[in-house]
């Protein structure tokens, strides 16, 4: 049926950004990392095997982003109530699962 796709899972390998607080339209698809004026706190590449990842980061508020050749996969990225992009926000000595949702299409 033209228009109508099905949805599957399927491995997506890319950087994982951990940046200061973000907010990204709704509407965008795919921003340009540079063009955000975030700073850059760090960047990990999960395992192959297992698409896990852990990274170690000061105490603070952050957007998690997935990033692809310096672009942010921005379609499928949560909002917080005001609006910031994959928000976390850690304590001290604290220990967060962060899952990472990408949606894109295949051909």
């Amino acid at each position: 049926m033209p228009g109508s796709y099905d949805v599957h899972t399927y491995p997506f390998e890319c950087d994982v950004v951990i940046v200061t607080p973000v907010k990204i339209a709704l509407s965008s698809y795919d921003v340009s990392l540079s063009s955000l004026g975030v700073t850059e706190v760090a960047r990990v590449r999960p395992r192959p095997s297992n698409g896990k990842y852990r990274v170690k980061v000061p105490a603070g508020e952050y957007s998690v982003l997935p990033v692809v050749d310096g672009m942010v996969i921005a379609a499928g990225l949560a909002r917080n109530g005001q609006g910031y992009a994959n928000y976390v926000d850690l304590s001290a000595n604290e220990i967060k699962t962060f899952n990472i949702t990408v949606k894109y299409l295949v051909y």
